[in-house]
């Protein structure tokens, strides 16, 4: 006869096995659900998804390289030139799958820009139908919907970055009607995620475009405005934000020689100074989408375990999981962003630069700094003097107003990214 003490050694170990094989139940069923997720969107991706997925089959996972390579000119490039795994939910996983290896951004600028630039804005285009047509409801375990709201991101930032003025000059008269309609397009769809507000949103985009005057201050406004209606602090912001909306002039405002002369001194100290502005959107406009950390996280683990999503009326509710309010503040970037790329294409084509200093105000002064602040909560007064800092540092002509906000008021990035 069995000992007591072997009786119950025995029973626990069946307990082990049973729950062991409950795991393995469940992983396989979760696999076997991301695997049909996977497949239904490859079914159903559209033309720009194919191609710009096509593109990316010239990026190949290296496991003896330790990353992404991509031939050029019978050149390897390692991960932090032309290819680097840049991981999205839902994507097969290294080494038995490529799919998580993708053009960067520099390889994208400086091969290519104008016919990258196009793909990635039909592919937001894309995304934007299928992100409001099937996302408006998603719940925390949607990975699909992550995926969409990280490609919109992402494409977005990549035409921040390849917009200047050499770049627009090359463009043919089709291909910026194109793209302008292609923004207007998908700020309509995505007009949805700001919930009651979407009325003021396109009465902003509309009476801006009816001034008819390029000018930073525009820009400047738009940014202020969205973040009082769509991410404020009480209900006082939002009305403030709604009443300037409503009262604000749609006549065509007149352009003097000194307006012309002002601008074009701000564009020209702008341009001068891309290189530092584009270090800056490198280093801060990941930490939003989190890519590095996904990315890192997903070479680790034997499933996609990342990012999750959950919508709901307002882009300002605060919620405890701080994936979803990342996915909300990308929500909230590309709404923004939208709105203003349809402004700029359609009055703006002289000022192309401020697209991606709007980009860098987005990122590092609305974005919520998560990894610091234990709150959860944005400043809306940080926010707004972070927000005129950024947009004075043209006029001001230095670096130092630039470095003080990311210092100052954007704690949940890296301090040693900005030391020289």
């Amino acid at each position: 006869m069995l000992s007591s003490l072997k009786l119950k050694a025995i029973f626990f170990l069946a307990l082990l096995a049973g729950h062991e094989a409950a795991r393995i139940r469940e992983t396989a069923r979760l696999s076997g659900a991301a695997l049909e997720a996977r497949k239904a969107m490859e079914r159903n991706a559209g033309p720009a998804s194919k191609e710009w997925r096509t593109a990316n089959h010239a990026c190949h996972w290296s496991t003896l390289d330790g990353g992404c390579m991509g031939p050029e000119s019978g050149v390897k490039y390692n991960s932090s030139t032309a290819c680097a795994f840049r991981y999205l939910p839902l994507d097969y996983l290294p080494p038995a799958s490529s799919q998580g290896c993708r053009f960067t951004d520099a390889h994208m600028l400086n091969n290519g820009r104008s016919k990258y630039f196009q793909l990635q804005a039909r592919l937001l285009n894309e995304k934007a139908k299928k992100f409001a047509a099937n996302c408006d409801d998603a719940s925390m375990l949607n990975l699909k919907c992550v995926r969409r709201a990280k490609h919109m991101f992402r494409a977005l930032t990549f035409m921040s970055k390849a917009q200047d003025s050499k770049f627009v000059k090359s463009l043919s008269e089709e291909q910026k009607a194109s793209d302008k309609a292609l923004f207007e397009d998908a700020l309509d769809n995505m007009k949805v995620f700001a919930g009651e507000e979407a009325e003021y949103v396109m009465m902003l985009k509309d009476k801006m475009k009816a001034r008819n005057k390029g000018s930073l201050e525009n820009v400047q406004e738009i940014v202020t405005l969205l973040t009082k209606l769509l991410r404020p602090t009480d209900a006082s912001e939002r009305d403030e934000a709604r009443a300037a909306i409503k009262e604000m002039s749609q006549e065509p405002e007149e352009v003097t020689a000194e307006d012309e002369a002002r601008q074009k001194e701000i564009e020209d100290n702008l341009e001068a100074r891309d290189s530092e502005v584009q270090e800056l959107l490198e280093k801060v406009i990941p930490k939003l989408d989190a890519e590095a950390e996904d990315s890192a996280e997903a070479i680790g683990k034997s499933g996609n375990s990342s990012a999750l999503m959950q919508n709901d009326a307002s882009l300002a509710t605060v919620d405890p999981n701080p994936a979803v309010t990342v996915i909300k503040s990308v929500i909230f970037f590309v709404i923004v962003m939208l709105l203003i790329q349809a402004v700029v294409w359609g009055v703006l084509f002289a000022l192309v630069h401020i697209v991606s200093l709007a980009s860098l105000v987005l990122a590092g002064c609305v974005g919520y700094d998560y990894g610091k602040r234990g709150d959860q909560q944005i400043s809306l007064s940080g926010t707004a003097t972070c927000i005129a800092n950024v947009f004075a540092w043209p006029i001001k002509k230095g670096a130092s107003t630039l470095k003080y906000i990311f210092d100052e008021l954007a704690p949940w990035v890296d301090e040693e990214d900005f030391q020289k």
